[in-house]
C-alpha cells in the first residue's frame, strides 16, 4: 500500500502567521494549522522544508538578478515587512524559532541543505518518495511542474488542490510551466520575459503544443521564437529555464544529502513534556489544558497510527 506523504513549504506556511504578527499569538496559531494538515491528510510521514544557508547561490550564478529584488526576503515577505513593521531579522529570528524549539519536538522531519532553496528539497523529496501519494502544503505556482499522478497541491490560503488534471487544461504536461514562466517572466523572483509577450500570446504561438503530453525540448522553443521574431531572446529564455526548473544539476551532491536525511531519519521525535513547557513560556496566551489538547491530538494520533498502523 502506497504511503501518503505530507511535505509542508515552510517559508510559505510561516510567513502567513508572521504576517499578522501584531494581531495573534504567532506559535500557537501555526501549531494548529500543523495540527490541521495532520488531522486532514492523515499523512504516514511529514517533511517542512527551509531554506539552507547560500540557498539561491546556484542560481544567481546562473542569473545574478535572481530574487536581487527581495534583498534576501521574498516579495511575500516584504509586503508582510510593510504591514506590521518587522524587519528581516525579525522575520528570520521567528522562524529560527519555529525550526529550533516550536517544531523540533513534533513528529516532524525538519529538512534544510546547504545551497538548495526549500523548493528544490521539496522536488528532490517528490522523486524520493516517487512511489507515494504525496500532498504538497503550498501557495506557490512554482510546484506545478512536479504535478503527476501521484502528486498533488494544497493551496493552505485558498484552501483548494491543483491536480494534473486541474493545470492539464491550459498545458498537459506541467513540465512545460516552466517554459511559459521562462518566456512570460516571473516577476515575483525579478525573471524578466520577453517584453510584451504575456500569457495570452504566448497560449496564442504555443497553441499547436500546449495540450500535447510530451516535455517541450530547446530545439522546439527555438524554432517558435524564430518563427515569431523573436530570437534574440532565444539565450536569455533558456538561461531562464535553468534558473526555474527545480532538480538543477548544480544540486546533484546537495540531492544526495536529502535521500541521506531520509533514509538516517526513520524515527519521529515526540515529547509532549517540551511542548507543555514552551507554551507556558508565552504569557498572552490563555494557556489552558483543553486548549493544548486541541493542538496535541491530531500529533498524538498520527503516532499511535505510526506504531500500530494506518486506520
Amino acid at each position: 500500500m502506497k504511503n501518503r506523504i505530507l511535505i509542508i513549504d515552510g517559508p510559505n506556511v510561516a510567513l502567513k502567521y508572521i504576517a499578522l504578527k501584531s494581531k495573534i499569538n504567532v506559535e500557537v496559531s501555526i501549531l494548529k494549522q500543523i495540527a490541521f494538515f495532520y488531522q486532514k491528510f492523515k499523512p504516514d510521514e511529514v517533511y517542512i522544508c527551509w531554506e539552507g544557508e547560500n540557498s539561491r547561490k546556484p542560481r544567481q550564478n546562473i542569473l545574478k538578478e535572481y530574487k536581487a529584488n527581495r534583498h534576501k526576503i521574498s516579495n511575500q515577505r516584504n509586503a508582510m515587512k510593510k504591514a506590521n513593521n518587522m524587519d528581516m531579522g525579525d522575520i528570520e529570528q521567528q522562524i529560527t524559532l519555529f525550526k529550533t524549539k516550536l517544531f523540533k519536538n513534533l513528529p516532524i522531519h525538519q529538512l534544510f541543505i546547504n545551497n538548495l532553496e526549500a523548493d528544490d528539497v521539496i522536488a528532490n523529496l517528490t522523486r524520493i518518495h516517487n512511489e507515494d501519494n504525496i500532498i504538497i502544503i503550498s501557495a506557490d505556482a512554482d510546484f506545478y511542474q512536479l504535478l503527476s499522478d501521484n502528486v498533488i497541491i494544497y493551496n493552505h490560503l485558498k484552501k483548494n488542490y491543483v491536480t494534473l488534471k486541474d493545470i492539464s487544461k491550459e498545458i498537459a504536461n506541467p513540465f512545460n510551466f516552466i517554459w511559459q514562466k521562462a518566456i512570460v517572466g516571473d516577476k515575483s523572483d525579478n525573471i524578466d520575459g520577453i517584453k510584451g509577450l504575456g500569457i495570452k500570446t504566448f497560449q496564442k504561438i504555443f497553441v499547436d503544443h500546449l495540450h500535447k503530453e510530451e516535455k517541450w525540448k530547446p530545439n522546439l522553443i527555438k524554432e517558435i521564437l524564430i518563427k515569431n521574431g523573436k530570437e534574440e531572446f532565444i539565450n536569455d529564455i533558456l538561461k531562464n529555464f535553468r534558473v526555474i526548473q527545480l532538480f538543477i544539476p548544480l544540486h546533484a551532491l546537495a540531492s544526495l544529502e536529502v535521500k541521506a536525511f531520509c533514509e538516517a531519519n526513520g524515527k519521529y521525535k515526540f515529547d509532549n513534556e517540551e511542548i507543555i513547557k514552551y507554551f507556558k513560556t508565552f504569557n498572552n496566551f490563555d494557556f489552558t489544558k483543553n486548549n493544548l489538547k486541541l493542538i496535541l491530538i491530531p500529533f498524538a494520533e498520527f503516532m499511535v497510527r505510526k506504531t500500530f498502523g494506518r486506520k
